[in-house]
């Protein structure tokens, strides 16, 4: 994926199985079903809408039979910014 044109990052992320000691968000539900967990995530940013819609049109479709043994599910939002909890050694 990170060879494409118009891909400007691919990053992955494996979570760790849903506990309370090391999840402990007040206020936040963690009731979802098993078979309904999120496991990992990939990530992968795009320099400009163009490159996303291209990115779409063109090559999502070639990862499907190479992730469908991996993945039950894919989803796809927009994150429009992403805020840092520490940025230079401080926490925000």
């Amino acid at each position: 994926m990170a060879e494409i044109t118009g891909v400007t990052e691919v990053r992955s992320q494996v979570y760790l199985p849903w506990n309370k000691v090391t999840w402990n968000t007040p206020n936040v539900a963690h009731d979802n079903p098993k078979e309904a967990h999120l496991h990992a995530s990939i990530i992968i940013g795009f320099s400009d809408e163009v490159a996303r819609q291209e990115f779409y049109d063109r090559h999502a479709f070639n990862f499907n039979s190479e992730l469908i043994d991996y993945a039950s599910a894919m989803h796809a939002y927009r994150i429009d910014e992403t805020l840092p909890f520490v940025l230079d050694g401080k926490r925000l």
